[in-house]
């Protein structure tokens, strides 16, 4: 079994801010790996804790893997070997990816919170979704639609991530289809909406900021909660919470965080008192989610992937990639059959 999954790290430059891995499981060795970072349209990335940094959401088709970086998907074989890559003007800070029909790829386009639907032989986007321009999401959650130009190139406009500081802004992140409806994930509300209906179906600002979204076919939701350390399930029938894992409960995980906390509470309390803002890399950020037989692969920082038997909530197995607190997990995608 191989595990695919991008890495971002703060505080270096640009071309070193993150790399696309492939590991093997069972030995825990990876055999291969790759920086991504947008590189054309180059971009200049001021935000030293993300913005356009490093690797993004993997998504499998067939037998390629195309990994997002800010702007672009880069395309592998299942070898981890590079091939292309793949942009579009509308690709502006691309989080998770898609795919609800072969030969198409829906992105994420968190900058603008958009969903878009690219077909991969005309490189044309077919079907797009502006969550902020949907009266029941502006009424349920009082937001206004965002001003752009969706016909410039986007791609360059907004690396000062101004756009995100906007008070409607949403951080869409992921989505996923159930019943032949889409539904996504508003990291910053805590909401989960059908973008169809434009209806906010799961709401819970508790735990902002949302992120991943892995529908189950009975309507189970699984979405990682990117600083409370848990993994949520939730009823997209009911809107209810179903189940909760708190990734602190297990002993492997404590002793890895173990030595991070009292480092990332004094730096906490010195940037607030000395500039009112800002916040250290985080102990247990958890980004990045893939499900397979039954196993729950989660992504954490300092970076390291957790095996979880979903059913059972037991954790399996730990790989650690990481002990540098910034380097965090952001994709993970499992490929359970053997590949060259």
């Amino acid at each position: 079994m191989d595990v695919f999954f991008t890495t971002i790290r703060r505080s270096v430059p640009l071309e070193q801010a993150g790399m696309f891995h492939r590991l093997d499981w069972k030995t825990k060795s990876i055999r291969a790996q790759r920086p991504v970072y947008p590189r054309a349209p180059s971009v200049e990335i001021l935000n030293a804790r993300g913005g356009g940094r490093g690797g993004r959401g993997i998504l499998r088709m067939d037998d390629r893997l195309y990994v997002a970086s800010y702007h672009s998907l880069e395309v592998y074989d299942l070898a981890g070997n590079y091939l292309r890559a793949i942009s579009h003007p509308l690709m502006v800070g691309i989080h998770e990816l898609f795919s609800a029909r072969p030969g198409h790829i829906w992105f994420t386009a968190t900058t603008i919170d958009a969903a878009l639907e690219l077909e991969l032989s005309t490189n044309a986007i077919v079907r797009e979704r502006w969550p902020r321009e949907l009266p029941g999401i502006q009424t349920a959650l009082g937001v206004k639609p965002l001003s752009i130009d969706k016909s410039a190139d986007n791609r360059t406009c907004h690396v000062d991530n101004k756009i995100i500081r906007d008070p409607s802004h949403l951080h869409l992140n992921a989505v996923a289809c159930w019943r032949g409806e889409m539904y996504a994930t508003f990291g910053f509300r805590g909401v989960i909406a059908n973008l169809d209906r434009g209806k906010v179906v799961v709401s819970d600002p508790s735990q902002q900021p949302l992120h991943n979204l892995l529908v189950q076919p009975d309507g189970t939701a699984i979405v990682a909660g990117s600083y409370s350390g848990a993994i949520r399930c939730y009823d997209l029938h009911s809107g209810s919470l179903k189940g909760v894992i708190e990734l602190r409960q297990f002993r492997r995980v404590r002793s890895l965080l173990r030595r991070y906390w009292p480092a990332y509470h004094l730096k906490q309390l010195l940037l607030q008192r000395l500039l009112g803002h800002g916040a250290p890399p985080r102990p247990l950020f958890v980004r990045g989610l893939d499900l397979v037989d039954g196993l729950l692969f989660v992504g954490i920082s300092p970076a390291a992937i957790l095996c979880i038997d979903l059913h059972t909530e037991e954790l399996l197995d730990v790989y650690q990639y990481s002990s540098d607190i910034r380097v965090a997990v952001h994709g993970l995608r499992v490929v359970a059959e053997k590949t060259p």
